[in-house]
């Protein structure tokens, strides 16, 4: 693409510093939350996980608007860092999706938004949201998936680092489901909530040419890279599994 150092921006990080951290910094924001919380219908004592959960948007809404027991975890201390700055009582874990410094059984639902296609293995990572999730537990993933799955792989190519990355085909995500003993219980096209989320993102930069150079590292060509984008065509989902309960 080009010969510039192979420096990739954290896309999350950098919107965090240039928008109001009580937002969340992805597609669909609270209202997919709250539609993704009302099909996991989650118990009065039951314990939610939010995976890569930035700033700890999430966790602040259930804990404050819902009176549930929820825990954020995520790898970046600059977003951890604007979070409890924001409110110092969020009950925020710096630790990887890969990683997750729980005790097996322990939690009832595992929130994943947009966060499992940015992890280095996702594979990991649901046999460790499988491995914390009591029987039955149920994970929610809102993500980006590759419309065009033949496309897919040049995503990885992008020079920054984001959700487009490692964004899935459904055969992948539906393969890697079954792999990790989930059962499917709902999966749904949210791409409106995606193409809304980059309209406004541009809107907030003023000109889509300014957009593009805010995240990409100086040296590579913003036309490609969104030709890169369109070529895979991409899209987001709302998925619900649920833990097997004999796995």
């Amino acid at each position: 693409m080009s010969n510039a150092p192979n420096t990739k921006i954290k896309v999350y990080e950098k919107i965090a510093q240039s928008q109001n951290t009580s937002e969340p910094i992805r597609p669909g924001g609270l209202k997919l939350t709250e539609e993704a919380l009302a099909i996991c219908n989650p118990g009065p004592r039951d314990v939610i996980l939010d995976v890569g959960c930035g700033t700890g948007v999430s966790v602040e809404y259930l804990i404050d608007e819902h009176n549930l027991t929820a825990v954020g975890l995520d790898p970046s201390p600059t977003l951890l860092y604007s979070g409890r700055t924001r409110n110092k009582y969020l009950p925020l874990v710096l630790a990887t999706g890969e990683h997750l410094p729980l005790k097996t059984g322990s939690i009832e639902i595992v929130l994943s938004e947009c966060s499992l296609s940015v992890m280095d293995n996702p594979d990991s990572a649901l046999s460790e949201f499988h491995r914390i999730l009591k029987p039955g537990g149920k994970l929610a993933i809102t993500d980006l998936y590759a419309r065009r799955p033949e496309n897919a792989l040049n995503l990885n190519t992008l020079p920054i680092d984001s959700c487009l990355n490692g964004a899935w085909t459904i055969y992948n995500l539906m393969s890697s489901l079954h792999t990790h003993h989930f059962r499917l219980l709902t999966w749904e096209d949210r791409s409106q909530v995606f193409k809304r989320y980059i309209a406004h993102m541009i809107l907030t930069q003023n000109s889509i040419d300014h957009f593009w150079c805010t995240l990409l590292p100086q040296g590579h060509d913003p036309d490609i890279v969104r030709q890169i984008i369109a070529d895979a065509r991409p899209g987001y989902f709302l998925c619900i599994a649920q833990r097997e309960a004999n796995s």
